[in-house]
């Protein structure tokens, strides 16, 4: 099975955390795709190597059985990816610093595969995914509907 992993990595914490992903995925033996690794473009990129990344980024995810999105931080590149995903590509997302706080409502209900809120939730899930042979059974057999509480005002 293949993931595209949609995550900031722009300041320290950010960058953990995607690693701890890329290694978590490569320990499951998951295919990946990592913008952080495969399309990386640097501040002063021109216009061509810009729309190059971009344009891998979508096949990326149009190719990838789900996306796997990292809400901390609010990135708004993975948001954008989060929702470019939606219609035809399911969604794990993994929002480890939200704890007992309120989850996005538009998040929240695009979320086919769940939320995980900690790394040891995460394993667990990406292990029960692994089990099955099609994302699709996966989806299937399993309800992940959002519990927590939603944000307001």
């Amino acid at each position: 099975m293949k993931v595209y992993i949609a995550s900031p990595f722009f300041n320290e914490e950010q960058l953990e955390r995607v690693q701890f992903i890329e290694n978590t995925l490569k320990e499951l033996d998951y295919d990946f795709f990592s913008p952080r690794l495969d399309t990386y473009v640097k501040p002063d990129s021109t216009h061509e190597e810009r729309l190059k990344a971009f344009q891998d980024n979508l096949k990326g995810i149009n190719d990838a059985d789900f996306v796997l999105a990292v809400t901390d931080g609010k990135d708004v590149g993975t948001i954008f990816e989060a929702g470019y995903a939606y219609k035809r590509t399911p969604i794990l997302y993994f929002a480890e610093t939200l704890g007992d706080k309120p989850f996005n409502l538009m998040l929240a209900m695009s979320a086919k595969l769940g939320t995980c809120k900690s790394r040891e939730e995460l394993r667990y899930k990406l292990n029960e995914i692994k089990k099955f042979n099609l994302i699709e059974d996966y989806i299937l057999n399993n309800e992940d509907k959002y519990q927590g509480e939603i944000e307001w005002a």
